[in-house]
């Protein structure tokens, strides 16, 4: 049944934030919420569930709907990125906190003109703002300054991968500055966010999410089930493609080489055709 729903598309892909600046091959809301219907919940009020490739993170919106705990790892820091922010259950202040130093960024971009184009001033604004935020802020207890800083590079980001764009003659586009384009986009997230607060239970444990190569055991840990949709084997490069040195995420939260990465990746379409390539070698 979770393998038809998941082929056929059915449910709503956008109900919360999954939608919301997806991965390749996004989970199925519907479909990941029927595995968890199959979790034996009797013995707990509050099952725990492992997604060991947890991608853009819609096990664990799924999990937190229901006020479950949930420990999400994927081994691109891309992926974990867009899921926190996909799963963030901020205070209000925190709210406050992001809508202010957005208008920050925004008027900045405005005041100098800046473009989607210019990486160099992108990164280099939103890296001052947090930075200035940070010092700020550092005394607080209630203002999770991290993932203020998470979810701006999450929603530059979103700006760079902009699939609804792509069919919109150049001449539109270009009237359309980055600072506008921002300000709309986090506006559309901050709704959501809001409304995603309100369908969680009250004293539901924030996700656990963390970059980690599924290949090794999670020491000290148990957990009630295992709901995942590992990677589509010789289809995608997830990390390659996602944790380029271009990418606003991988500018700002994972600056690095990623070339280890590519090398644990499982299943990436680059390792399926160096394999293939390999045996046709030796068969030849």
């Amino acid at each position: 049944s979770s393998l038809l729903t998941q082929w056929r598309g059915d449910g709503m892909h956008h109900e919360y934030l999954q939608g919301f600046h997806p991965r390749k091959a996004i989970m199925n809301p519907c479909a990941t919420s029927k595995l968890l219907d199959l979790i034996n919940c009797n013995s707990k009020r509050n099952p725990s569930v492992l997604d060991p490739f947890i991608g853009s993170g819609t096990t664990a919106v799924e999990c937190l709907r229901r006020g479950w705990s949930v420990f999400g790892t994927d081994i691109s820091p891309t992926a974990i990125g867009i899921a926190r922010s996909h799963t963030w259950l901020p205070s209000l202040e925190e709210i406050e906190a992001l809508k202010r130093v957005v208008k920050l960024v925004v008027d900045e971009f405005s005041s100098k003109s800046i473009s989607l184009e210019n990486t160099k001033a992108t990164t280099s604004t939103l890296k001052s703002i947090i930075d200035n935020e940070k010092s700020q802020l550092s005394s607080s207890s209630t203002i999770n300054i991290n993932m203020i800083e998470n979810t701006l590079w999450f929603l530059l980001d979103y700006e760079e991968n902009r699939k609804d764009l792509i069919n919109i003659p150049n001449a539109a586009i270009a009237k359309w500055s980055l600072a506008k384009r921002l300000e709309r986009t986090s506006n559309r997230y901050i709704e959501k966010l809001e409304q995603f607060r309100h369908y969680v239970p009250n004293g539901t444990l924030a996700a656990r999410l963390e970059v980690h190569d599924a290949k090794i055991p999670l020491d000290n840990v148990t957990f009630d089930g295992i709901v995942t949709s590992p990677p589509y084997p010789g289809v995608y490069n997830y990390v390659e493609d996602e944790n380029k040195e271009e990418s606003a995420f991988f500018r700002g939260i994972a600056n690095g080489n990623n070339s280890h990465l590519e090398r644990e990746e499982i299943g990436s379409r680059a390792q399926f055709l160096s394999s293939s390539s390999s045996s046709s070698s030796s068969s030849s």
